[in-house]
């Protein structure tokens, strides 16, 4: 249809369809408002600022009679800002800041957890237990500073082989490896496991615990955790003797 006849300016189609654009595009401006909190505010802001160019544009467009008109020049000056700013939005911002520009959500999360990570790293470092983890391929997945105290491990394990380097470290300082070898390299089972009374070369008794690795609902490898209690156990030997001693004491005494 025919947008502007010479002498009589535009025609009711043609303002009428830069009203409904004008309508499209206040439409797409209050979605963009309720639900681009996903989005960086930079960015929400120069898509705001380009949708209200160029609905100022559309309505420009409205008031010319003449295609060499003020109105349609300034019509035309909106739509070049409105497409600029949109380029700022998207396509600049996007090659400069592509996770925070189109995944700011994915962002946040990634973020949140490298800080679960190093909140678990410090714990893990901070308890007394010597913890190794491993997935079902038996890669290491975690060992902390306690560990390698323990049992003499590398520095970084992950970059020696997994697990299958690692613990040969804990059954050569067993005095009854073969006893625990199998139960130690299982990464197989949804049970958990005890440990008990391991024995190093060096008379310490190691206490062990193993559980299953749970992701998703299912077992996809096995943690390790120990716990030196050589002196616990010397203490406990040392209080059954006494009470062992003070027994025979009272049953021995020549008074009731």
């Amino acid at each position: 249809p025919d947008c502007c006849v010479e002498g009589l300016g535009l025609t009711p189609f043609k303002i009428g369809s830069e009203y409904a654009i004008c309508m499209i595009l206040t439409g797409s401006l209050v979605v963009l408002t309720r639900n681009g909190h996903d989005l960086d505010p930079g960015v929400r802001r120069l898509l705001s600022a380009g949708i209200l160019a160029a609905i100022v544009s559309e309505l420009a467009f409205t008031f010319y009679v003449s295609v060499y008109g003020l109105s349609n020049f300034i019509g035309h000056l909106f739509k070049i800002a409105s497409f600029l700013l949109v380029y700022l939005a998207l396509v600049r911002t996007s090659l400069t800041r592509p996770y925070e520009t189109l995944f700011r959500e994915l962002t946040s999360a990634r973020r949140a957890l490298q800080r679960e990570v190093a909140v678990l790293d410090t714990i893990l470092e901070a308890t007394a237990e010597a913890v190794l983890a491993a997935d079902e391929n038996g890669t290491v997945l975690h060992v902390n500073e306690r560990f390698r105290e323990l049992w003499g491990a590398p520095r970084n394990p992950i970059e020696t082989g997994g697990i299958d380097r690692v613990l040969p470290f804990v059954l050569g300082r067993l005095k009854h490896p073969h006893a625990v070898e199998a139960r130690l390299a299982s990464l197989d089972g949804s049970e958990e496991e005890e440990l008990p009374g391991l024995e190093t070369d060096d008379g310490r008794v190691i206490e062990g615990y193993s559980s299953p690795l749970v992701q998703a609902g299912q077992a996809a490898g096995r943690v390790w955790s120990f716990r030196d209690v050589t002196e616990r156990r010397r203490v406990e030997h040392a209080l059954r003797e006494s009470e062992e001693r003070l027994r025979l004491f009272i049953e021995h005494a020549p008074a009731a």
